[in-house]
C-alpha cells in the first residue's frame, strides 16, 4: 500500500531533549538525589503531558514533592535546553514537498507551543499533536487511532518514526509502517524500503 502520511516524534529527532540536562541542572541547584528527583519529575510530567495540570501546578506538585521551591520560570530553563538538529530538519522540510509530515509529540501546553514557535518545527512538518490536546499519550493504542482519523490515513498506508522502541511498539500495535530512529543514514534507507522516495 503507497505511504500517503509520515508522522514523526520531535525530541531525539527533530530536536533535543530538554529532560535529562533538566533532571541535572535541577539536582545539582536543589542539592537533592537525582533518583528521588527524576521520580516524581516523571510522576507529574505524565499528568502534565496529558493536559491534566498545567504549568504552574507541575511547579507546585513537584516543589511539594521535593520539599523545594522550584523557580517560578522552570518551564523557561527547561526550554533552553532545546536545540534543532539541522540536517533531520532539512531531511523533514524536503520530504514534506512530497507526503503529508506531522509531528506528534508527549508534551503539554504553554510549554510545548512556545518551543515550536522558538524552534519554528512546522518548518518540518504540515502540522502535528502534542498528546495534551489529545488527551493520550505515546505508546497508548488510542493516540495514534486518534491521530490516522485526524489525517484520514489507514494505518498501512502511514509511518510512524520515533527514536524510543516502546512508542515504536504502540504504533506497530495498530498496524502502522514503523521506523525506530538511530541516524539520518539508517532512516532514509528504511524509508525507501516502505516505498518512500527519498
Amino acid at each position: 500500500m503507497k505511504i500517503k502520511a509520515i508522522i514523526v516524534d520531535v525530541a531525539g529527532i527533530l530536536m533535543t531533549g530538554s529532560d535529562g540536562p533538566m533532571i541535572r541542572y535541577c539536582v545539582s541547584k536543589y542539592k537533592i538525589d537525582k533518583k528521588t528527583f527524576e521520580k516524581y519529575y516523571f510522576r507529574y510530567f505524565v499528568q502534565f503531558e496529558l493536559g491534566k495540570i498545567s504549568e504552574e501546578e507541575y511547579v507546585q506538585k513537584l516543589s511539594k514533592a521535593i520539599k523545594r521551591q522550584l523557580q517560578k520560570d522552570f518551564f523557561r530553563k527547561k526550554m533552553t535546553y532545546n536545540k534543532l538538529f539541522t540536517k533531520n530538519i532539512e531531511f523533514f522540510s524536503k520530504l514534506k514537498k512530497k507526503y503529508s509530515v506531522y509531528y506528534l509529540t508527549n508534551e503539554g501546553n504553554p510549554y510545548w507551543n512556545n518551543v515550536m514557535k522558538k524552534l519554528n518545527i512546522l518548518k518540518a512538518a504540515k502540522g502535528g499533536w502534542a498528546s495534551c490536546q489529545i488527551g493520550h499519550r505515546k505508546p497508548s493504542r488510542a493516540i495514534f487511532t486518534v491521530v490516522l482519523k485526524k489525517i484520514g490515513c489507514k494505518p498501512r498506508e502511514a509511518v510512524f518514526i520515533d527514536d524510543n522502541p516502546r512508542n515504536v511498539r504502540g504504533a506497530a500495535k495498530v498496524g502502522i509502517n514503523v521506523i525506530q530512529f538511530k541516524n539520518l543514514g539508517q532512516l532514509k534507507n528504511e524509508l525507501r524500503r516502505l516505498g518512500v522516495d527519498v
